[in-house]
């Protein structure tokens, strides 16, 4: 429940946010090119988001620096500086 209550709260601040990325099953999250095995994912404990704010990379690290004071919060990232290609715009963020 912490995931979603932390999801609203990025909807609040941010805006209409579509999750491009939620719980995955173990086949398509091994499917997936550069997923970790142990994807929070595959625990309900992830999502990866997309909103007007995630356009720029400058944006993307405005929301990673605001997810990671929201309660629960255990890791974020995104694609800055081409890093992580597959990531497109979307922000990946997880809770314990």
């Amino acid at each position: 429940s912490q995931l979603l209550k932390n999801l609203q709260k990025v909807r609040v601040k941010y805006g209409a946010t579509t999750i491009t990325s939620g719980l995955r099953c173990k086949g398509y999250n091994n499917s997936l090119v550069g997923s970790s095995p142990t994807s929070r994912h595959m625990d309900g404990k992830a999502l990866d988001i997309y909103n007007q704010k995630t356009r720029t990379e400058s944006g993307r690290k405005d929301v990673m620096k605001y997810v990671k004071k929201l309660p629960g919060h255990n890791y974020t990232y995104c694609n800055i500086g081409g890093s992580v290609p597959n990531m497109g715009n979307a922000v990946h963020f997880d809770v314990k």
